[in-house]
């Protein structure tokens, strides 16, 4: 996200089983971030099957051995505890790739340019899918009968508010609206990530105590996008400094992915949480890594469904998975193991197809909802 297809790397280079291309640095961490993206959307997808009532809940360490507590185990560790890495990540790509190269971000003319740039790619693509939500939202609530929110100017101007800004209405669209900002703050982001790095412990320290003083952007949002400016803009290879501790950081977070579901996320052990994120996501740079390496067909699979992304993104809240959600929690299936996964893969499947038929009908109003990724 993005930009989800922020990087346009036009080679892939092939590999067979009897010969691995050799890759520069450079190369290789751009290939592994882009066959990251799919399976981060995938936890993206799933963070949002799950009802909203077993976000936060702790398991007790005596769970009994029902189907249910299966369900509750799974959904918590992969929505609630790995899922949760999956954003930052998102951000910490972003920011990597948008301060790669040195720009007079201080500058009318190059902070104009890129804003520019930035109104196709991120803010069009934004109030296009909010919209979409929005009316999605509304022909629902005709269609049920229930009042619309239009009654006055204040209720008017209150969902607006909420559809484009503090929701937003497609809500995981957070992180768009958040890259939005970041990106009108990137002189002054530039400015710390080259100048005042240590700024970013500061602030870190700061969100580990809760202590944030605001809340849009989102404090995480703003700690990992500028994490991927400093190491940008000193062009440092993230898998390279992932791998120095691969001996321990995936045996680590594996661990912390299974335990962490029995831990409260308020209070002392709270914090827990919050260092698992960077915890996992080294772990992911070095999985990625080491698929790129040693799972050659299974990487380039990934890099293959990387164009579906930034659609899987913006379109499977907008109906698609309340409606699948809907449907299997009408017929007790969706709090189980297998309605679980059904879910997500429904609503997966159901964003492959709508893309396909979308880019043979509409292809050039895709492309513009999109960003241009396309």
């Amino acid at each position: 996200m993005a930009y989800i297809s922020l990087i346009h790397s036009n080679i892939i280079i092939p590999f067979s089983s009897s010969m691995q291309q050799t890759l520069s640095s450079d190369q290789r961490l751009s290939e592994v971030v882009r066959a990251l993206r799919f399976p981060l959307i995938l936890l993206v997808v799933f963070i949002h099957v799950p009802l909203a009532s077993g976000e936060g809940q702790v398991l007790p360490l005596d769970l009994p051995g029902s189907s249910y507590s299966w369900y509750q185990y799974i959904s918590r560790a992969l929505s609630f505890i790995l899922g949760d890495m999956a954003v930052p990540m998102f951000f910490l790509f972003s920011g990597y790739y948008m301060f790669t190269k040195p720009k007079a971000w201080g500058t009318k003319a190059v902070y104009a340019g890129e804003m520019k740039k930035r109104w196709g790619t991120l803010i069009l693509p934004y109030i296009i899918w909010c919209t979409a939500s929005l009316l999605a939202d509304q022909a629902l609530a005709l269609a049920k009968g229930e009042p619309l929110p239009w009654t006055s100017l204040g209720a008017s101007l209150s969902r607006l508010s909420y559809t484009f800004v503090l929701g937003p209405e497609n809500f995981p669209l957070w992180y768009v609206r958040d890259l939005i900002i970041l990106t009108f703050l990137a002189p002054v982001i530039d400015w710390v990530s080259r100048r005042a790095p240590w700024l970013l412990l500061l602030l870190f320290v700061l969100y580990l105590a809760n202590c944030c003083p605001w809340e849009i952007p989102a404090p995480r949002g703003v700690i990992y996008f500028t994490l991927g400016a400093i190491l940008g803009c000193r062009r440092m290879d993230m898998i390279a400094l992932a791998e120095r501790g691969k001996a321990w950081v995936l045996p680590a977070s594996v661990i912390a992915t299974l335990l962490l579901p029995f831990c409260p996320e308020t209070g002392v052990l709270g914090a827990l949480h919050l260092l698992y994120v960077p915890l996992a996501m080294a772990g992911a740079l070095c999985l990625g890594g080491w698929m790129h390496d040693r799972m050659p067909k299974l990487h380039l699979f990934h890099l293959s469904m990387e164009k579906y992304v930034f659609f899987v993104y913006v379109s499977h809240e907008v109906l698609i998975l309340s409606a699948v959600r809907g449907f299997l929690y009408r017929h007790g299936w969706l709090e189980t193991v297998w309605g679980y996964f059904l879910c997500g893969g429904v609503v997966l499947g159901i964003c492959l197809i709508g893309y396909a038929i979308l880019s043979r009908l509409a292809r050039r109003p895709l492309a513009i909802s999109l960003g241009g990724r396309l």
